[in-house]
Parts: structure tokens; sequence; C-alpha cells
């Protein structure tokens, strides 16, 4: 579940933001395989993300859900139904490096865009060490907690100015099980949410960061707050290991 940046063997990234992104294009067009997922050459975003590997490049990422990026990480994502590969890299003046790879005798196409263009599209660039909606899932389905949503939240706010960036979780049973958390756009702010909503008889609820963290279980249902805790683990131990 890392994300750190490394490459294949020891072997160091490549300088520049381009040069993994030329890197990156060369090393999905030597996996491209015209007979995969009915002749689509490139499959899905994770099928192509596990062909490539890691290498000078670093270890590409599927197009997050969140739209929150790292700069520096190659970002994977397959269109027109897997035909064509869309590479993106992110420098930290949030200008976006963009490859377009077809087959291997067709040309690349390589394009920036400019930082203004990532903000009219909401995606966001985020620290190290900072947490994102989709490692936060990636943790909580690790620790066997299905089924979690993400989703922006639009105009919300919360007492004393506190407003949510983004949510996510399992929709709460009947019974009020389920895992959810919110991420703001600090620790203070995420401190504050959590002691307005207050706790419910069988709640564990944690801060990480500028994330808000929380499992509910009902009387008579199974406990799994170790499970849960067992997530907030491999989410510190991530942010500490970039």
């Amino acid at each position: 579940m890392t994300r750190r940046l490394v490459g294949s063997h020891g072997t160091a990234l490549l300088a520049t933001p381009s040069q993994r992104l030329h890197a990156a294009a060369k090393a999905a067009q030597a996996v491209f395989d015209p007979d995969s997922a009915g002749g689509t050459g490139y499959g899905t975003d994770a099928s192509l993300v596990r062909k490539m590997g890691t290498g000078g490049f670093g270890t590409p990422q599927a197009w997050p859900d969140d739209l929150a990026f790292r700069p520096g990480v190659v970002y994977v994502g397959v269109v027109n139904g897997g035909r064509l590969a869309s590479l993106w890299i992110f420098e930290p003046s949030r200008r976006a490096l963009i490859a377009t790879v077809g087959a291997p005798h067709h040309r690349v196409s390589y394009e920036n865009r400019p930082p203004a263009d990532q903000i009219a599209l909401g995606i966001t660039l985020i620290r190290p060490g900072v947490l994102s909606a989709d490692m936060i899932r990636a943790a909580l389905a690790h620790a066997g907690f299905r089924g979690i949503a993400i989703s922006g939240i639009g105009g919300g706010q919360l007492q004393d100015g506190v407003r949510p960036l983004m949510a996510g979780g399992n929709v709460l049973s009947s019974g009020g099980t389920g895992v959810g958390f919110v991420l703001f756009r600090s620790a203070a702010d995420a401190h504050k949410a959590a002691n307005d909503q207050g706790l419910a008889p069988h709640h564990v609820s944690v801060i990480l960061g500028a994330a808000w963290i929380h499992y509910t279980w009902a009387t008579g249902r199974p406990n799994r707050s170790k499970a849960f805790l067992g997530a907030i683990a491999e989410l510190r131990r991530e942010r500490h290991m970039e």
C-alpha cells in the first residue's frame, strides 16, 4: 500500500517529472497486449499499473477517485475502452504533464496543463505525510471493511467555520454499525468536528493529521475495533514512510 517513490532493485528515480513520464510511457507501451480484455490493449487501470511494475519512473498509481495527487508520482488511467493509456505526473508547481499512449507503433502524445486547469477540474495536490481519501479507504478495506464510498462535500460547514473537504465510509446499517472518515484542511479543524459530533455508546474515533476516522458498532454485533485500529496503525506507518 505504500506510495514511496522508489525504483526497482534500489534504482534511483529519474531526476525530473518529464523524464519519469517519458520512461513510464515506454513501460506502458512495452506491456501493450492487443489480445487483452477483448483486444483493448491496456485493459484496466489496475491491470496496467500491475504490469508496468516499478522502475526509474517510480511506482505508478491508478487514477485516484478523490482526485488527490502527489507531485512526482506517475498516475495511470485507461481511456477509450482500454485502447489508450493516459499517464499524468504533477510538478510541485501544480503543472500537470500528460502522456497519451497508444499501440507501440504509434507516437506518444505529450502535453502540459497549467495549474489553473487543475483547480477547474477539482484536482488537489497533497503534501508528503498527508492522507488522502483513497489512502484511508485502502487501509480500511485491507482491514476487512468493505463497500467504502468516497464523496466530495459541497458547501457544507460545521461550527467555528470548519469546512469538510471530503468524506467516505460505509452506509451505516439500521443497527448503527459502520466506518467513516472526513478530511479537513487542518488537524485543528478535525478535532473541532470530532468534538462537535459527540460519541456513540460503542465508538472508536481517531484524529490522524487532518483526517477524522471513526468506527461505530451496535450492541450485539461483533466488535471489530481491533481491525479498525489495525487500519489506523497502517495509515500511521504510511505517513512516516513517505
